[in-house]
């Protein structure tokens, strides 16, 4: 897989968390394929190739995405967005496992 695909793949992953690996390559590829590339040599990978494609990739290009489109959406003017000179944050999409 390419190294452009796979931190497609990842961050896929990410978004589609209820499904396996293969569901989640089969998305990117036919979206790939609206988008008009219709390269004859797309083929849906195996889970296992995908697993192994993430791990030469290692964990850089994803911080190297992050620092990049990361900002804050608040200014120092920004009511409601500070507590005692600190910006607040949230995060979503957290759901912590009961049991």
């Amino acid at each position: 897989m390419p190294a452009r695909l796979v931190v497609y793949f990842t961050l896929a992953m990410c978004l589609f968390f209820d499904d396996d690996y293969e569901e989640v390559l089969r998305r990117l590829v036919s979206s790939t394929l609206w988008r008009g590339n219709r390269d004859a040599g797309w083929q849906v990978a195996t889970s296992g190739a995908a697993s192994q494609a993430r791990r030469p990739l290692g964990p850089e290009p994803l911080a190297e995405l992050f620092r990049s489109v990361a900002r804050p959406l608040a200014v120092a003017a920004t009511r409601g967005a500070w507590l005692e000179g600190r910006r607040l944050t949230a995060v979503d999409g957290f759901s912590p496992s009961a049991g």
